[in-house]
């Protein structure tokens, strides 16, 4: 008989990170499947402008009067690349902002196992930062 009050323990190895991680595309597919299918967003065109723009002028990817100046540079920078790389089809951009929330889940339950926590508590919590998303997208 256990005496800690896990019912299901769960120990850290490579075999339960595989099966989180299906776990976690699993269900990113299940909510976000038919992302790319979505025609532009409302501030894909935007973004596209403002990625035009900076791929003519270098400098206003800096610039405070970018339509979508987010001052979140890493973003802003990826959001070019995108662009660079896929030109204005918001499906590929939205399957790399899926793919980059599945991974983002992925290094919470990371950082909170290494902070302490137990790792059915990480996973879940991961699970549900990769979750909330798709709430927030569905009501909006």
């Amino acid at each position: 008989m256990k005496t800690d009050g896990q019912i299901f323990p769960l120990v850290p190895s490579l075999r339960l990170w595989l099966g989180y991680t299906a776990i976690a595309c699993l269900l990113a597919w299940f909510c976000f499947g038919d992302l790319r299918h979505h025609l532009l967003e409302t501030h894909d065109a935007d973004n596209f402008r403002d990625n035009a723009r900076i791929s003519q002028d270098w400098p206003f990817f800096f610039s405070l009067e970018k339509e979508q100046a987010s001052g979140r540079l890493l973003y802003e920078f990826v959001s070019l690349l995108a662009f660079l790389t896929w030109g204005a089809d918001p499906g590929w951009y939205h399957l790399l902002v899926v793919s980059w929330h599945v991974g983002v889940s992925l290094l919470l339950v990371r950082c909170c196992t290494a902070i302490g926590y137990n790792i059915e508590l990480s996973m879940l919590t991961g699970l549900l930062f990769l979750v909330n998303v798709a709430h927030f997208r569905g009501i909006h």
